[in-house]
């Protein structure tokens, strides 16, 4: 065996020595690397295990490296998600807080809260936010504005 080969086997036996329930490879694994005398057909099969065991970590890690670009695509898109909702909220509070609109992007939130389209989680915010908006002074567009007889 090199001694790279050796070395890896060294600290493979450690690993397996610290598990609870070793598998029947590794039990022989630790058994044939204890062991003073190994025949031929053993260190032939010692050879092999080993081998099993480096492909068996590289299938591991690879199986780990795909999980982790998995993950950060999904992260990537729900970072995406999220900036697409500020955006798109901010647009809305704009409209509802200055131009000529108001009124309108305003009656646009309450209908959004009236169809259930906020979730339970963010009726509370979205209902302070909607008090706490400016007062329109002008009619929706289209609409004519009521002319109070006093």
């Amino acid at each position: 065996m090199s001694n790279n080969t050796t070395e890896y086997l060294s600290k493979l036996v450690e690993r397996i020595n610290g598990l609870k329930n070793p598998t029947n490879s590794e039990q022989l694994i630790v058994r044939y690397y204890e062991k003073e005398n190994l025949t031929k057909e053993e260190k032939s099969l010692l050879d092999k295990l080993v081998r099993a065991e480096k492909k068996a970590e590289q299938y591991h890690k690879a199986k780990a490296d795909v999980a982790k670009a998995l993950n950060a695509e999904k992260e990537k898109e729900r970072k995406a998600v999220t900036q697409r909702k500020i955006i798109v909220g901010g647009a809305l509070m704009a409209g509802a807080t200055k131009g000529d609109n108001i009124r309108y992007y305003q009656e646009v939130m309450r209908k959004m809260l009236a169809d259930g389209l906020i979730g339970e989680r963010d009726k509370s915010k979205f209902e302070e936010v909607l008090k706490s908006l400016p007062t329109p002074t002008r009619p929706i567009e289209g609409q004519q504005q009521v002319k109070r007889a006093y």
